[in-house]
Parts: C-alpha cells; sequence; structure tokens
C-alpha cells in the first residue's frame, strides 16, 4: 500500500513555489501577535471578512499555497461526493470569487493576477 494523502479542490491562485509571495505567506504564518507584522490571527480574520483562504498543500515540510475560494476536501480514506454544479460558475459568482482573492491578496501583500485564477486539484501530506 502507498502513501494516502488529502485531496483539495480549490478555485483560485496559485502562488509560485519559493518566491516571495511565498515568503510573506511564510512570514505571515510564523508571525506571533504583537511582533509588528501581520499574525496568523489577523490573516484568519482577514479570509473570515473577504471569503478567501490561504491553501496549504503539498506537505508539511515543503508547504505551497494558493489564495482561493470554494475549497473542498477529502481527508485520507474518506472520499467526498462533488456536486458538479458547485464548479459551475455564473459571471456573478465569477466576480464575487475574484474579488474576494483579491482582497486576501491585497491584505496578504501579494500582487492579484486574475488570468492565474483557475480550479486547482492539490494534495497535502503531513
Amino acid at each position: 500500500m502507498g502513501v494516502s494523502t488529502d485531496a483539495i479542490l480549490v478555485f483560485g491562485m496559485q502562488v509560485e513555489d519559493e518566491s516571495e509571495d511565498s515568503e510573506k505567506i511564510d512570514t505571515i504564518l510564523e508571525e506571533e501577535e504583537g511582533e509588528g507584522g501581520i499574525s496568523y490571527d489577523r490573516l484568519l480574520k482577514a479570509e473570515e471578512k473577504t471569503g478567501a483562504s490561504v491553501v496549504w498543500h503539498c506537505s508539511g515540510e515543503h508547504t505551497m499555497y494558493i489564495v482561493g475560494v470554494r475549497v473542498m476536501e477529502a481527508r485520507r480514506g474518506y472520499p467526498v461526493a462533488v456536486d458538479p454544479k458547485k464548479l459551475a460558475s455564473s459571471e456573478k459568482q465569477t466576480k464575487s470569487d475574484l474579488a474576494a482573492i483579491e482582497a486576501l491578496c491585497d491584505f496578504v501583500g501579494i500582487p492579484f493576477h486574475a488570468k492565474k485564477c483557475k480550479w486547482w486539484l492539490c494534495s497535502y501530506w503531513c
């Protein structure tokens, strides 16, 4: 039997691995409240406010990120049925999704690229 991972399906913008933008997110996730930067707690509040999330994928030892919305996850050994209707987007839904992603990118301080937003199927192994 091989190694199993969690599956993640998300609409969003992949952050280039080992880039300056990825390092900004790493710093936020390591930042403690009161150190002068954006803390993880403040990121969680921004995620709640914008409706977008910083999605971790790859592995705990080499974490990669997608800033996205409509996140669906399947944990190891627990398959999840995906309703195709949840993947379809009206023009209004797409605009709303892109606005949420852009708002979180602005908060984090990374550039937003609407053309890079698409559905991503990725894994996370910790």
